[in-house]
């Protein structure tokens, strides 16, 4: 269905996107690692749905598997040190690969493993989630959470490759498929254009067909992030800081909820609160935030919380990576396609969108 090559600079791989996934990947572990040993870190919702899927995935050669529930609680260096654990006691080595088949979570915590494992080995992700197959398994950024903070721990370390399976779309929860969405709005409010026409024009997008996400949205997006990663791989120039988007926020969102709102659907939240913050400082149209607004509002989220106030969300957005000399950096659009990173913004604004209703 599609080939996507990624050229990163420090390594260059494929995207695979195709409803054969099996006979797919059976190929390509044939040519790449034929005789050599498979680690599977797979998430058990994942195993539970897709069991005779992932056992043929597994048929060919000698592999070994490591299941657990991808939460974000578990996104942490305790369950890093039990993967590791699990692959010195069944014998991985230099020159094995680690599979990861589960959404984005599970993409970022063996990534990990495979980056500082045997100071790092080869690995790919089948992403089984919206989220995933448009943002998180592409790009090398893997890690976990640490002292209340989101990804605060990590490596880059990009993917030997890349296979998206349309067919796991159709055992998706809403929710799941809400939290793709919420990435999927981002891409189409960064390059603007026909992406952004074609979201914004979706009457309803938790209802389109399968086939239009996997033939047209998610190919679009895997471009879109290629692209950026290709030109500022490890956001040294700063490119690729416009794929925090609404991640300032939202990272304060998912961690004061304990992480029952998921990273998509605090991204939603986030790109609303970005576009509001933007309009308020007068970098954004009235037509243009209205705009978002109602491209947010076919989503539907809920209300606000009551614990998210000003002063939590302040306290928890000061500790985001991403900041520098004490001040909270937003990624803020202008028009979809005009994208201004590290943006700061007077404390007043702030509240104001946020205890406001902006959510």
């Amino acid at each position: 269905m599609a080939d996507i090559q990624i050229n990163a600079p420090s390594g260059k791989y494929s995207v695979i996107i195709n409803d054969d996934i099996a006979a797919v990947f059976s190929g390509f572990l044939d040519k790449h690692f034929k005789g050599k040993k498979r680690y599977f870190v797979t998430d058990s919702n994942v195993l539970k749905d897709h069991s005779e899927l992932i056992n043929r995935l597994r048929a060919d050669g000698e592999s070994e598997q490591y299941c657990f529930e991808a939460s974000e609680n578990n996104k942490s260096l305790q369950s890093l040190s039990l993967i590791l654990g699990d692959m010195v006691s069944k014998k991985i080595n230099r020159d094995s690969i680690l599979i990861a088949i589960g959404g984005g979570i599970t993409g970022d915590i063996a990534g990990f493993a495979a980056a500082v494992f045997a100071r790092g080995i080869s690995y790919v992700h089948i992403p089984t989630t919206l989220l995933a197959m448009v943002d998180s398994s592409i790009g090398g950024k893997t890690g976990v959470n640490h002292g209340g903070i989101k990804n605060i721990t990590g490596a880059f370390h990009q993917p030997f490759a890349v296979f998206v399976y349309p067919g796991f779309l159709s055992t998706l929860p809403t929710e799941e498929k809400l939290c793709g969405w919420g990435e999927i709005v981002k891409y189409s409010l960064i390059t603007g254009g026909d992406l952004f026409e074609k979201v914004a024009g979706i009457a309803e997008p938790l209802k389109i067909d399968d086939r239009i996400l996997s033939g047209e949205i998610i190919p679009e997006c895997i471009r879109i992030k290629g692209g950026i990663v290709e030109k500022d791989e490890k956001e040294v120039s700063g490119i690729r800081k416009v794929l925090n988007l609404g991640h300032t926020f939202a990272h304060g969102i998912e961690s004061l909820s304990g992480y029952q709102i998921k990273h998509g659907v605090a991204v939603l939240y986030g790109c609303r609160l970005a576009a509001g913050l933007s309009r308020k400082m007068n970098l954004m149209d009235a037509e243009t935030y209205e705009r978002i607004k109602t491209l947010i509002g076919k989503f539907s989220l809920p209300a606000k919380p009551e614990y998210l106030t000003f002063n939590s969300m302040r306290s928890v957005m000061i500790s985001d990576k991403k900041n520098q000399d004490g001040q909270i950096s937003f990624v803020l659009p202008c028009l979809p396609g005009e994208i201004l990173p590290e943006i700061t913004a007077p404390e007043n604004y702030l509240k104001e969108i946020i205890e406001n209703g902006n959510f």
